[in-house]
Formats: structure tokens, C-alpha cells, sequence
């Protein structure tokens, strides 16, 4: 991971470097996939203000944060805590996507057995035992949305008889019951 700090309006010592090196650096803990902080400390008009501006560039990832307070290193602190809490927040997206399609995965895993591959002819046959789970039609948009499949048969819970469930050309689910 790269940090890049820049100031504005004034010189960064290395003592500020280091210290903000330092903050930024416990990020990392958050998301793994962290490749490059650009941190701008600016020294605001006469007085003692400061801003610190932080955009954070990540595997598929861009945050960005801003604080201005009267100390520089109060200024860093708040942005670093904004930070935290804006990688907390995606790496719980990451999460709760994860283990979305883990479970698409595992519906359409209960759904096939092992595939069994054999010669008719001149043709190559794999014939995949469908486990008939009773799902609804709900269910069977999902898994077959998450799949690669071009169609799936079901065993319908409203009807209890077994259907087949494919899109259209037009993006339209149709379902063909016996």
C-alpha cells in the first residue's frame, strides 16, 4: 500500500508524516485490498485551522473523507475515525453479498449430483440426476438467475408436479407444467 501526503500552506515535518503514516497504516485491518491513500493536509487562512482531505483507492473501492478542525493532528484523528467506519460499512456489504451467492451456490449444488458422462453414438452425453427439491416459483427464478443454466425443472410446492422454468428472448421467465 502506497500513502501519499501533501500540504498546503505549510511543510509536513516527519513528525506529521510519520504520525499520520502511523494512523492510516491501522486501516489496512479493515480491507486487505487497500492500494493507495492520497492524504492533503491544508492549513486554512491566518489562524490555526486545518483541513485533512483523504481519498482512499482500494481493490474496487474509492472512499473519500474530510475534516476540519483547529489542531492538525485532531484533524487527521477525525478523518481516520471516518474512514473506519466507511470500510467497516463496505466490508459489511462485501459480507452480506458473500454469503448471498454462497447460498445461490449451495441451492444449485443440493440441486445437481454428480454429473455421469457416457457415449451414444457419435454424440457426447452427460446425463445430471436432478434433486427435486419442492421449491416455489420464487425460488426457481433465483436459482436459475444465478446460475449458468438455460433452464431448470422443479417439483412446484403449490402443485407438487414437477415444472421447467427458462427465460425468453424478451427477459421474460416462463414456466412449462405438465
Amino acid at each position: 500500500m502506497e500513502i501519499k501526503i501533501n500540504g498546503k500552506n505549510f511543510e509536513i515535518t516527519p513528525a506529521i508524516g510519520n504520525y499520520a503514516e502511523k494512523r492510516f497504516v491501522k486501516l489496512t485491518k479493515y480491507f486487505d485490498g487497500l492500494l493507495e491513500i492520497h492524504i492533503n493536509l491544508i492549513k486554512e487562512g491566518k489562524g490555526n485551522h486545518f483541513a485533512a482531505e483523504v481519498s482512499i483507492f482500494g481493490d474496487g473501492v474509492v472512499l473519500h473523507s474530510e475534516d476540519r478542525q483547529e489542531d492538525l493532528y485532531q484533524s487527521i484523528d477525525m478523518v481516520v475515525d471516518k474512514l473506519e467506519r466507511q470500510l467497516k460499512k463496505y466490508k459489511d456489504k462485501l459480507k452480506v453479498r458473500k454469503s448471498k451467492s454462497s447460498l445461490r451456490g449451495e441451492m444449485i449444488k443440493q440441486a445437481f449430483s454428480e454429473e455421469e458422462e457416457f457415449t451414444f453414438g457419435n454424440d457426447k452425453v452427460i446425463f445430471v440426476p436432478l434433486n427435486t427439491k419442492p421449491m416455489s416459483t420464487e425460488e426457481a427464478v433465483l436459482q436459475l438467475k444465478s446460475s449458468k443454466l438455460l433452464f431448470l425443472m422443479f417439483r412446484n410446492i403449490d402443485s407438487n408436479k414437477l415444472n421447467v422454468i427458462y427465460k425468453r428472448n424478451d427477459d421474460v421467465f416462463a414456466i412449462i407444467t405438465p
